[in-house]
């Protein structure tokens, strides 16, 4: 049965799950993944009325792929485990929250916090990713861990090939240096960022596995979390919520942004 007129006391972190519709769920885990996609793609496939330009991508074509992989790896985690779903909920629930979190949306149909396994972390490893670049979904963007990935490589061919020439390229173009350092830096800049305000909310008071919790749902802004902030956040310390307000704001604003206006050089004329 579908209801649609919740009361406010009817509201709960699993919002969705209230509806206990399949096609309502449905219809938002379409919308989560056209929001987790590169825009500029949105407007090709409108534009050119090519719809296999979502797959013809190299950054899409990822991050389909990490749904679909660990969407049937936790498929298979909650089949091999007794827990409350059963049959196609636990596929539904499986991909819905996998979608949800690799796009930072934040919905949740279940408390995935007790469900087997690495699940849990390995869901907020996924906000962490995020989606696409150019797209509503926060993290540091599948572009971002790709062309590092490809940096790693080539750094290894490298050293197994002194006198070989290896260039880093996108789509068939070649990434400028420039790109690349600055992508590098951002990366750098974020992990330092992200273990420091874990550093600062563990001395809060918050064990490890909160603070990596609490962390890495605010700096994503994924919103869902596991342990003890996976029924929110009202309970933690106001200097908990001050270090992780900062969190979400560099999330956000994809941390440079922040930090710039901190830097004495970009107030001088």
């Amino acid at each position: 049965k579908v209801h649609l007129k919740p009361t406010i006391s009817s509201y709960t972190d699993n919002i969705f799950a209230y509806y206990n519709s399949r096609f309502i769920e449905f219809i938002c885990m379409i919308f989560m993944l056209l929001g987790g996609l590169n825009f500029s793609l949105h407007f090709a496939v409108i534009y050119r009325r090519d719809l296999l330009a979502y797959f013809k991508n190299v950054e899409s074509k990822i991050f389909l792929s990490i749904i679909f992989i660990v969407g049937s790896f936790a498929v298979l985690m909650l089949y091999l485990n007794a827990n409350e779903y059963g049959g196609f909920e636990r596929v539904f629930a499986a991909f819905f929250t996998t979608i949800s979190m690799v796009t930072t949306t934040g919905f949740t149909i279940g408390d995935f916090t007790y469900w087997p396994g690495c699940l849990p972390v390995l869901f907020m490893i996924l906000a962490i990713v995020g989606g696409c670049a150019g797209s509503t979904s926060g993290g540091i963007k599948i572009i971002r861990a790709l062309l590092v990935y490809r940096e790693g490589t080539s750094e290894l061919k490298r050293l197994a090939h002194p006198k070989a020439i290896c260039s880093l390229s996108n789509e068939g173009d070649n990434i400028p240096v420039g790109v690349i350092d600055s992508i590098r830096g951002f990366i750098s800049v974020f992990l330092f960022l992200y273990f420091f305000l874990l550093l600062l909310v563990m001395n809060t008071g918050l064990n490890f596995y909160d603070s990596f919790a609490a962390v890495t749902s605010c700096i994503s802004n994924a919103g869902a979390s596991i342990a003890g902030v996976h029924h929110g956040f009202a309970h933690l310390p106001c200097s908990t919520k001050i270090i992780l307000i900062v969190t979400m704001l560099a999330g956000r604003l994809e941390i440079m942004t922040l930090i710039i206006l901190f830097t004495p050089g970009f107030w001088r004329d």
